[in-house]
């Protein structure tokens, strides 16, 4: 089987290239903290996610009736005040989100799930679900990477998960052909891996600054964490009513 794989360091790539995308597998990461929080709430049972750019989206999709929704997400680290959870793995338990539909939204990881909406099917990936997720991906010809990154920067954490979804797939199939960043990735991760552990790299990361000043330590050690979850989260925008937003829904149609 013929295979491919592309990697995007930061949303905005995809937009001047949608073509690469369009009917693709993607994967979306944002390793500290969006696709790692969101593999432990389906691992706690949550059913849906629906990811939204502004925190007005979250709350017309709370009070248009839709039953069991509950809303999740972080500006500046923090919880939004009226949301239910922030964007911790910590919060995602089973009395708070088994069954539900979380209506999510980041300030980098939603940006990238929005961004691969022309993909025929959307995964989430993170170090935690890495078998579950390259077990999934190897019957798959055309994959997509897309890297959240940070507030519009590149985020070594990503590159270096982009990098090991890469790595995982060449042992499942030396024929894979990989474009020049995902390369780029794979060579990372090989050489960033042999250096210092999982928890270490992702400690010195882009991503992690920001989280080691507003006290989530706990946080980084969870996504270092590889296989936690036997879990494949998934985006299905086919399934996703953004009529309720009225006029902001051309921005995600």
């Amino acid at each position: 089987m013929d295979q491919t794989i592309n990697v995007f360091e930061l949303p905005a790539d995809v937009q001047r290239n949608r073509e690469v995308v369009s009917g693709s597998c993607a994967v979306v990461i944002d390793v500290l903290r969006s696709t790692t929080t969101l593999t432990y709430a389906f691992g706690a049972g949550l059913s849906v996610i629906i990811p939204v750019l502004r925190v007005e989206d979250a709350l017309a999709f709370r009070s248009s009736g839709i039953s069991g929704v509950i809303l999740g997400g972080e500006r500046g680290c923090r919880r939004i005040e009226q949301f239910d959870v922030s964007n911790s793995p910590s919060e995602m338990r089973p009395e708070v989100v088994k069954g539900k539909t979380m209506v999510f939204t980041s300030t980098n990881g939603a940006l990238a799930m929005i961004a691969a909406n022309t993909a025929k099917k959307i995964a989430l990936g993170s170090f935690v679900n890495i078998d579950a997720l390259t077990d999934e991906l190897k019957t798959e010809n055309r994959i997509v990477i897309i890297c959240s990154g940070t507030e519009g920067k590149i985020t070594s954490e990503d590159i270096l998960l982009a990098g090991l979804i890469t790595e995982k797939l060449k042992e499942k199939n030396n024929e894979i052909i990989l474009d020049p960043i995902a390369n780029s990735c794979l060579i990372a991760w090989n050489k960033e891996s042999k250096k210092r552990s999982l928890l270490e790299n992702l400690r010195i990361s882009d991503g992690a600054k920001k989280l080691l000043q507003c006290g989530f330590d706990k946080d980084i050690e969870a996504a270092a964490k590889y296989n936690e979850i036997n879990i494949v989260p998934h985006v299905n925008f086919n399934k996703i009513n953004y009529e309720i937003l009225g006029k902001n829904a051309k921005d995600y149609l």
